[in-house]
């Protein structure tokens, strides 16, 4: 059995009061649910600066359940968690499960280092695994006794506009992942080929789906009933990475005297003064409805509304290396989907319509209205099965113990 120190890119109490729910909320899940796996020590994402510093102590040390704890000072408090309300799901975790948040990075990464090893001794951890999913601290790589350690690639941060300051940080950073993690997961095979090329056991692991939250009944939420189909839509935070210029014509031609369609976003609007100047300019269209966030529970009622889904986000260095979790979604629905051609798009496009310009879109959106084939409907369902979570956890979980076999074998 292996225990398991997870280095996260959230607040473990941030899945269950907002909407967010990602891939490192689906790999936690999966593994708290995985016999191999004992005792897992989550730590929550490591602040950089003194304002996130500030912020996660208030949420972790002041808000948060003061109960079950078993480590505690000034900058740092650890609890165990015994049950989780995960979605509509109840959780009884039997194994040990504890969540770790820390300030301590914003001052002293050796400080945290050796609170962590403090605390991993105190719960008895062996044959233990350190997986990390946050590329802007790795010092930690070879100091927590780990017997194998892994790096989950989710993004690329350097390309991130909330990162831009932290450029060299996070080249230095890949580097160092790239010389020290035992085992390299990626979302992309851009990925590979941008920070990872020529080392060993380096593994493409693409997003997954948690079908069960497509397979109930999806009643049609309050505020999508008043809007008229049919329906062009797509989920997901609303920020600078979506192509808006081409969202903006695509718009102009298709505004209610064109054609009546309508089209809505499902999703948070980040806080920057360009992005809010774009969405006061396509909120003037009477058929643009921006709907704001959504619970994770209810986004598959909302997607079950739209006659067609659509993701357009700009073809760069950021958007190519990733792979959208919203493509997975919409599948689940065996929705007809438009997408501009953006990382993980290329794997499923027998099934969508890939475009680049307004013309295309155009083209293709005539194509997916007419769409009647219920064969092809049931091909998007079918293939997206594949990419059940469970089984993406079991394959990474199938990695790590191949690794410290032949390690054991080598030694």
């Amino acid at each position: 059995m292996m225990d398991i120190v997870i280095f996260g890119m959230n607040n473990f109490s941030r899945w269950f009061e907002k909407e967010t729910f990602n891939r490192s909320a689906y790999i936690l899940k999966n593994l708290l649910e995985d016999k191999r796996i004992g005792k897992v020590l989550y730590i929550d994402l490591l602040p950089c600066t003194k304002k996130q510093g500030i912020k996660s102590y208030i949420r972790n040390q002041i808000q948060a359940p003061q109960k079950k704890i078993i480590y505690r000072d000034v900058f740092s408090i650890c609890r165990q968690i015994q049950s989780v309300s995960w979605q509509t799901e109840f959780l009884n975790i039997s194994k040990g499960f504890f969540v770790y948040s820390t300030i301590d990075s914003v001052f002293r990464e050796e400080v945290m280092i050796k609170k962590i090893n403090k605390i991993l001794k105190k719960l008895n951890f062996k044959n233990t695994i350190l997986w990390s999913c946050n590329p802007m601290f790795c010092e930690y790589f070879g100091k927590l006794g780990e017997d194998v350690s892994c790096f989950d690639t989710i993004d690329n941060w350097i390309e991130y506009p909330g990162y831009k300051n932290q450029k060299q940080r996070l080249e230095k950073n890949y580097k160092l992942i790239k010389e020290k993690a035992n085992i390299i997961f990626t979302v992309s095979t851009e990925l590979i080929n941008l920070f990872f090329q020529n080392r060993k056991n380096v593994y493409c692991v693409s997003q997954g789906i948690d079908l069960s939250r497509f397979q109930k009944e999806l009643i049609c939420p309050e505020d999508m009933k008043q809007i008229s189909h049919p329906i062009i839509g797509c989920v997901g935070v609303i920020n600078n990475r979506l192509d808006f210029d081409l969202i903006s014509k695509i718009i102009e031609k298709n505004n209610p005297s064109a054609g009546g369609l309508s089209f809505v976003f499902i999703g948070p609007i980040w806080q920057d003064k360009n992005l809010k100047s774009e969405i006061e300019k396509l909120s003037r269209f009477d058929n643009v409805h921006f709907l704001g966030s959504k619970h994770f529970e209810k986004v598959p009622a909302y997607i079950n509304q739209f006659d067609v889904c659509f993701t357009f986000y700009k073809v760069n260095l950021s958007t190519k290396c990733g792979d959208s979790m919203k493509m997975y979604e919409y599948l689940a629905l065996g929705k007809p989907i438009i997408a501009t051609n953006t990382g993980g798009v290329e794997k499923f496009s027998s099934l969508i319509e890939v475009v680049n310009t307004v013309e295309e879109f155009s083209n293709a959106l005539k194509k997916c209205l007419k769409e009647k084939d219920e064969n092809l409907k049931q091909k998007r369902i079918e293939e997206v099965k594949r990419h059940d979570w469970k089984n993406k956890v079991e394959e990474m979980l199938d990695k790590i113990e191949s690794y410290k076999s032949v390690s054991k074998i080598l030694k």
